[in-house]
């Protein structure tokens, strides 16, 4: 089931005040927009432009498409980029914005912009947002493990 923008906005913010109180600085997220819904299948469009900082540094790439990967590790992916939120389980609100960089980062991939060694690092990074994103850790396991095992198909 879908959660509302409201019980959403709850979490992120008591996860903030969590990392506040232990010192932790909150993971550099330049993105709060929505995710726009447009098909009746499994492809979403974002709706706004959207930043993440990822471990991948040292890169200075753009793609023609739109999407760019600076020096420090953002990957800025333009507004009504298309991506497929579908896995191997049903799809939910908690896994659109991890699909959405994921996807970004594969495409990058496709252009040779990144090295085959960095498959793991996206693939990780996928894991790491459906989990902070509330997705019970089993299923995240399941999907990172689904991409871990047929990701390397579209990433060679």
């Amino acid at each position: 089931m879908f959660k509302s923008h409201a019980q959403r906005s709850r979490r992120l913010r008591l996860k903030k005040q969590r990392l506040a109180k232990n010192n932790t600085p909150a993971p550099k997220t330049r993105f709060i927009y929505t995710i726009d819904f447009i098909d009746a299948g499994s492809t979403w469009e974002l709706a706004h432009e959207y930043i993440h900082l990822t471990p991948l540094k040292g890169y200075c790439v753009e793609s023609s498409c739109g999407i760019r990967l600076n020096e420090i590790g953002e990957v800025i992916i333009p507004k009504g980029f298309l991506f497929n939120a579908s896995g191997p389980t049903i799809d939910t609100e908690d896994a659109v914005r991890a699909a959405c960089v994921h996807d970004a980062l594969y495409v990058l991939r496709d252009y040779d912009f990144l090295k085959k060694s960095d498959r793991k690092i996206v693939d990780r990074l996928f894991y790491d947002m459906l989990i902070e994103d509330g997705m019970p850790k089993f299923r995240a396991w399941y999907w990172y493990r689904f991409v871990r095992a047929f990701g390397w198909y579209s990433w060679n």
